[in-house]
C-alpha cells in the first residue's frame, strides 16, 4: 500500500490537468455519440421523406429554413463536417494536454529517481552498469504515464462513450439498444477467451 501511495503522488500533482482531460473525454464521447445523427437525418428525412421531429422543426423555423429534402440533405452534410471538425479539435487538444501531463509525471519521477541514485553508495554504482541506470531514468520512468493512462483515463473514456452512445441509442430504438448492450459482455468474454490463441 505504501508503494501505491508513492506512485499516486505523481498523478496527484497533475490532477487539474487530468480532470480537464476527463472533461474533454466526456465531450469526445458526446461527439462520438452524435456522429450517426446527420446520417439518420440524411437517410430518414432527406432521402425517404419521413416527417421531421418537432424539436428539429422548431430549429428549422428559428433558422428560417424550409423543410425541403434538399435543405435537410445540406444540413446533414454541414452537421457531419462540423462534428468532424469539433472531434478533430478536441482530439488535438486532448493529445496536447495528455502529452504535457504525462511528460511532467515522467520528469518528476525521473528527478526523484536521479536524486535517489545520487544518495546511493559508490560501491553500488561500481557494481551497476551505467547503461542500466540510464535506461531506468530515461525509459522505465515512462511507466508512470502508461499506468496512469491505463488505470484512470482509458476506463473513464470508455465508460463515458458507452453511456453516451447507450443513451442516444435508447432514444432511437429501445429493442436494438437492449440487444446491443446484451451482446457487449459476450463479445468482451469472447475477446478475452480467444484473444491469446489468435
Amino acid at each position: 500500500m505504501h508503494r501505491l501511495s508513492r506512485f499516486l503522488r505523481y498523478p496527484r500533482r497533475q490532477l487539474p490537468w487530468l480532470l480537464l482531460l476527463l472533461a474533454l473525454n466526456s465531450l469526445l464521447a458526446l461527439t462520438a455519440a452524435c456522429q450517426p445523427w446527420p446520417l439518420k437525418l440524411l437517410v430518414d428525412q432527406g432521402l425517404q421523406g419521413l416527417p421531421v421531429a418537432t424539436g428539429f422543426r422548431h430549429f428549422l423555423q428559428v433558422l428560417r429554413l424550409p423543410g425541403t429534402p434538399a435543405t435537410l440533405i445540406g444540413l446533414a452534410a454541414v452537421a457531419s463536417l462540423v462534428l468532424f471538425v469539433v472531434n478533430a479539435a478536441l482530439e488535438a487538444v486532448t493529445t496536447w494536454l495528455w502529452t504535457r501531463a504525462s511528460q511532467r509525471m515522467v520528469y518528476h519521477l525521473a528527478g526523484d529517481l536521479f536524486h535517489r541514485f545520487q544518495r546511493l553508495s559508490l560501491m553500488f554504482h561500481v557494481r551497476q552498469q551505467v547503461g542500466d541506470l540510464l535506461s531506468r531514468l530515461t525509459s522505465d520512468t515512462w511507466s508512470v504515464a502508461t499506468i496512469t493512462e491505463a488505470l484512470y483515463l482509458a476506463p473513464a473514456r470508455h465508460v463515458l462513450t458507452v453511456v453516451s452512445v447507450g443513451v442516444l441509442a435508447w432514444h432511437l430504438d429501445h429493442g436494438l439498444t437492449l440487444v446491443s448492450l446484451g451482446l457487449a459482455p459476450l463479445l468482451g468474454l469472447a475477446a478475452f477467451a480467444f484473444g491469446a490463441p489468435l
